[in-house]
């Protein structure tokens, strides 16, 4: 826990890294007011849990396809304009949730925060790693996720509180979850970004990979990443429809599953990550993938 609280200190002193980790925060707390109900909201509000998985299903992969844009936009230098866009597309879409009724604007609205919510790691990272030196960057990147993990689980925690008074709440914690994003945006577009000197390819080293080689190892990694998207979002939509649904559980237990989630990964997340940064990258990404098949 002393490595935690060291590494997340880190994070807020380097230069920029203060309005990060504000705006990390106090996003993910209002998405996390959200997540757990999403799925439920749709069921209220007149769609079937097929259509409604089917909704967010679209939405996820037109996330997926966004991915890349955002990528070639990150490749040409770009740090802030993509973190801030990717707010922004998840807080218009959280905003057509609280403001526009029935299935067309659910439908929309699960597009825009589909295509936000996926766009989000690789624009953070991204960002991150232009405020954090070389040495700083596996322990930054880690705090960046713990804080969002934190926010998270205090709006998971905060938005069981609010739906315990009634399902009508649920269109005010989609309106919170707007604002929390536009605050998110502004506070991001204010961040001062350091220049970090990073060294040029060599010829030589050019010259040793054949051309296009690099893009086909990407478009490999890209697609193999590709369960590990659906791993994570599957279950944020069907775990809550199983509990409320068909276990008849209150929505008390799908939030309650996120916030125990959140403090698990917060305890664990960031010292594991930091001590297997030395460890080769495709070798972590192995094990971990053994791990979510296993669970």
């Amino acid at each position: 826990m002393t490595t935690t609280r060291t590494t997340l200190r880190e994070l807020v002193r380097i230069p920029g890294g203060g309005r990060y980790a504000l705006s990390a925060t106090v996003e993910a707390a209002t998405s996390g007011m959200l997540r757990p109900f999403i799925v439920i909201y749709a069921v209220l509000i007149g769609l079937s849990a097929q259509q409604a998985g089917m909704t967010l299903t679209v939405g996820m992969l037109a996330g997926l396809a966004a991915v890349p844009l955002a990528g070639r936009w990150i490749d040409h230098g770009a740090r802030r304009s993509p973190a801030v866009a990717a707010l922004l597309v998840r807080g218009a879409g959280s905003l057509l949730l609280a403001l526009v009724p029935g299935t067309a604007g659910f439908a929309i609205g699960a597009v825009l925060i589909g295509v936000g919510t996926q766009i989000a790691p690789p624009t953070s990272s991204a960002l991150i790693a232009a405020l954090a030196g070389p040495s700083q960057r596996t322990a930054a990147l880690a705090a960046g996720r713990s804080l969002r993990n934190a926010g998270l689980g205090a709006g998971a925690l905060l938005g069981t509180v609010l739906a315990a008074t009634g399902p009508e709440v649920l269109r005010w914690l989609a309106l919170a979850t707007a604002l929390g994003c536009a605050f998110g945006a502004a506070v991001i577009a204010r961040v001062p970004l350091p220049h970090h000197d990073v060294p040029a390819p060599t010829p030589a080293a050019a010259t040793k990979e054949a051309p296009g080689a690099g893009l086909r190892a990407v478009t490999v990694l890209a697609l193999a990443g590709i369960p590990y998207a659906f791993y994570a979002d599957i279950l944020e939509i069907a775990l809550p429809l199983l509990l409320v649904q068909s276990l008849h559980a209150s929505l008390a237990w799908s939030s309650g599953i996120f916030v125990a989630n959140t403090v698990m990964v917060i305890a664990l997340q960031l010292v594991v990550a930091v001590r297997l940064a030395k460890r080769p990258h495709r070798t972590v990404l192995f094990w971990s993938g053994l791990l979510l098949a296993a669970s």
